[in-house]
């Protein structure tokens, strides 16, 4: 199957859709699964049946605005349960076009950890991985040892800056406990990247996210996004990219 101005084929089985970050179809031989939807600006649930006439599972990295509302066109969504708190908020989007605005979420259906979805030939693996949410999962593709992440592993910036975001000792034991898993993959799938990633990304962050912890400051900095202002970050790995935190939230209380 050919690349579309929708989706990109990443290999014989999945797709990244091209509409929504951090978004992808994974094919079995009896189902596919649809991880993350997007923003909700359009009809993502069209996209995908672009790609796979398959019946369709839906579920979700996390429950951030970027990852989530395009879950609308679904009938049911899987969502670790410790990141439904904040899920209903994530809708309120005046952006969201008129024709979509009345459209709500199906039920959600917990995740859990070590879960497995079977998708015919095609088994993937819920990683629960608690630090940018609560509820944060990665979704291993054991056939493929590809590593779907979400936002927990990122070659761009990573923020820990929410108020509904973990601390950076809580994120780093998800990333060490990524880290313990690393002889079952080989390349990641990230949350705001397009295409393969090298696993090299998880060990840029363990570095950063581990000097954080013991105090190093050499390649710390400060950091501004919109409202939040001043932000302690450290930069981590060739590429230079922030982890963003909150002051006072490095260790778990």
């Amino acid at each position: 199957m050919m690349d579309t101005k929708h989706f990109t084929v990443i290999n014989d089985h999945v797709a990244q859709i091209n509409i929504a970050p951090g978004s992808y179809v994974i094919r079995g031989e009896k189902a596919a699964l649809v991880i993350d939807t997007g923003y909700g600006l359009e009809n993502h649930k069209a996209y995908v049946q672009e790609y796979t006439d398959l019946p369709l599972i839906l579920a979700c990295t996390h429950s951030h605005f970027d990852h989530v509302r395009g879950n609308v066109f679904y009938d049911e969504v899987l969502l670790h349960p410790a990141d439904w708190e904040i899920y209903d908020m994530m809708f309120d989007y005046d952006k969201v076009p008129e024709e979509f605005r009345a459209l709500r979420s199906g039920p959600l259906k917990p995740l859990a950890d070590g879960e497995i979805i079977d998708l015919g030939g095609r088994t993937i693996e819920v990683i629960h991985t608690p630090g940018h949410t609560p509820g944060s999962c990665c979704f291993l593709d054991v056939e493929a040892r590809t590593l779907i992440t979400g936002d927990s592993v990122l070659y761009s910036t990573t923020w820990l800056l929410f108020p509904y975001c973990l601390t950076v000792e809580e994120h780093n034991a998800s990333l060490h406990k990524l880290k313990s898993m690393q002889d079952r993959f080989d390349t990641l799938l990230t949350g705001h990247t397009q295409g393969l990633q090298p696993a090299s990304i998880l060990d840029d962050l363990i570095e950063g996210s581990d000097a954080i912890l013991a105090g190093k400051t050499d390649r710390a900095g400060i950091y501004n996004f919109g409202e939040h202002k001043n932000l302690p970050c450290y930069y981590y790995g060739k590429q230079n990219a922030p982890l963003v935190y909150r002051e006072g939230f490095v260790y778990k209380k």
